[in-house]
């Protein structure tokens, strides 16, 4: 029996493959987001499973939250903003698809929230745009409650 966890990004990685972007992308449920920069040439969308919590409701009720980090990033040439731009794009384009997202995992998984990842502010890992990696990192963490 899988954790539920890995139940729900398997399911989201697969919801994700099926859809169609602004921009071409290679969707992946992964465990760990490490890439050579040479594999960065395409737009990588990666699905990890990140953390749960419980929250007791009832005697015989709990509330479970599981956390599923959505990654993008592609290798840029040097100072592109457009290129940065329109992968900010795609980030916001992949959080307003998955907002509200009611997966077909059993029991089924409800969306309720995105958030940032530390070091991702403002919305990607400034760090990785300098002269070392010139790679648009963007990490936001999606929580989905089980239902019923």
């Amino acid at each position: 029996m899988d954790h539920p966890i890995i139940t729900i990004a398997n399911a989201l990685a697969e919801w994700l493959k099926a859809r169609s972007f602004s921009q071409p992308v290679t969707v992946a449920r992964r465990h760990v987001v490490q890439f050579d920069l040479k594999d960065l040439k395409t737009t990588q969308v990666s699905v990890v499973p990140a953390d749960w919590d419980s929250q007791v409701l009832t005697r015989v009720g709990d509330k479970l939250g599981f956390q599923i980090d959505v990654a993008v990033q592609q290798k840029l040439s040097a100072g592109d903003l457009a290129a940065s731009d329109a992968l900010m794009g795609l980030v916001w384009e992949i959080e307003q698809a998955i907002k509200r997202l009611r997966l077909a995992t059993t029991p089924p998984a409800q969306w309720t929230k995105v958030e940032k990842i530390p070091g991702c502010e403002p919305g990607f890992a400034p760090e990785h745009l300098g002269q070392e990696f010139r790679t648009f990192t963007s990490v936001r963490r999606h929580t989905f409650v089980l239902q019923g």
